[in-house]
């Protein structure tokens, strides 16, 4: 900042930035580019120094940092998370060669307790590590009741809860804003009249309840259709890309409503249900299978300040802006095609590099129960999860 004033001083302009960047030229030693020419009271003449140089760019730098940071959505610009992301995704690109497969798989499943038995290949099949991160698993058997919900991701259960308001359980003393997770608007609050407003069957009694899935490195990274579900709507909220894991939370429990995300909205033979994938850090790609042209974690020269939540409307197949409402016309799911994609239960959705975390936020009758508790481990579509009452049975 000092060498800042120096270089303004010497441009002969103290009031006009503009001036002085246009004569900051003249200020470069012609002998030396990484020195700058200053005033040398002692030696009444003009002086080079490389220390001017460096503290004028220092300066210039952090001026243009903090000026970034303080401005809306530009701030995603210059998150170093967003940028290490994407490094370690194009490092996980890498094809590696043969022979080391079976010794770096074998040692990144040991360390992070993947089930190999799941696995449909051998390791040294795998080219890459999104290769492995993302790979296939067995079929596995999928509990068809239509009174039953699957887990959407092998995972950690981090939160069970009705919702009421718009602040959720996150984990024990610590909640997120449900309005702003599911629109990327700050100011939105998911009030009382908005989560009644969600409900498709409020005639029979519902509440809404939401769960959170971690999935952690080890797990498969694909995630599925909990039941059957119309899916009408989405938002991509661009963000930032901080971890996810349950102990980084307390420190930062906006996280999941600051990150990069996808929501999706649609109708179950429950209700109303949104699936939120939520990025971390070196998890900036989320691939959606119904969706394939949808880019997370775009590069620099791709994030507009001004568009940093975009919306899709799955029964025109448009651009929308961001919706206001979270309400949609009540349908029979599953049976009206053409007012959305129709997924089955255990139908793939998308997947993650890496690990991450799901949402579930989800319409259901007062007599719901759950069949597991905070801090269980699940796998998805290969046991009974979350049941509804029996009155749901056919």
């Amino acid at each position: 900042l000092v060498g800042s004033e120096m270089c303004i001083r010497d441009s002969g302009d103290m009031s006009k930035w503009s001036s002085f960047f246009k004569r900051a030229g003249n200020l470069v030693d012609p002998k030396d580019p990484t020195a700058y020419r200053y005033w040398d009271k002692a030696k009444g003449t003009f002086s080079s120094s490389k220390k001017v140089f460096f503290f004028t760019a220092t300066g210039y730098f952090l001026l243009m940092y903090y000026w970034a940071k303080s401005t809306p959505q530009f701030e995603y610009k210059v998150s170093f998370t967003r940028w290490a992301s994407r490094v370690t995704g194009k490092i996980a690109q890498i094809p590696i060669p043969a022979s080391l497969r079976s010794t770096l798989f074998g040692l990144y499943a040991k360390s992070y307790g993947v089930i190999l038995e799941d696995i449909t290949k051998p390791l040294e099949e795998f080219t890459t590590f999104n290769d492995f991160f993302t790979r296939e698993v067995k079929p596995r058997p999928i509990d068809a009741r239509p009174n039953v919900l699957l887990s959407p991701a092998d995972s950690k259960i981090l939160s069970l809860s009705e919702v009421t308001e718009d602040s959720c359980l996150l984990i024990k003393g610590f909640t997120y804003q449900l309005g702003e997770l599911l629109t990327g608007e700050p100011t939105y609050v998911a009030g009382p009249k908005v989560l009644e407003s969600m409900k498709k069957r409020p005639e029979e009694k519902t509440k809404l309840y939401q769960c959170i899935f971690y999935l952690a490195p080890g797990d498969y990274h694909r995630f599925h259709a909990p039941t059957d579900i119309l899916l009408r709507k989405r938002n991509h909220i661009t963000g930032y890309l901080e971890p996810v894991k349950e102990s980084f939370l307390p420190k930062r429990p906006t996280v999941y409503q600051k990150n990069e995300r996808i929501a999706v909205f649609g109708e179950t033979p429950f209700g109303f249900m949104s699936v939120i994938f939520v990025g971390a850090l070196n998890v900036g790609s989320i691939t959606l299978t119904f969706e394939k042209d949808l880019k997370t974690n775009p590069s620099i020269a791709d994030v507009d300040k001004h568009k940093n939540i975009s919306a899709f409307d799955y029964t025109t197949g448009k651009q929308i802006p961001l919706f206001e409402k979270l309400d949609v016309p009540r349908e029979e799911p599953a049976k009206v095609v053409s007012q959305g994609i129709v997924l089955k239960k255990g139908d793939e959705m998308g997947r993650f590099n890496l690990g991450s975390t799901v949402v579930l936020v989800f319409e259901a009758p007062e007599q719901f129960k759950w069949n597991v508790k905070i801090g269980d481990r699940v796998r998805t579509v290969s046991y009974t999860h979350l049941t509804l009452p029996t009155i749901y049975s056919v």
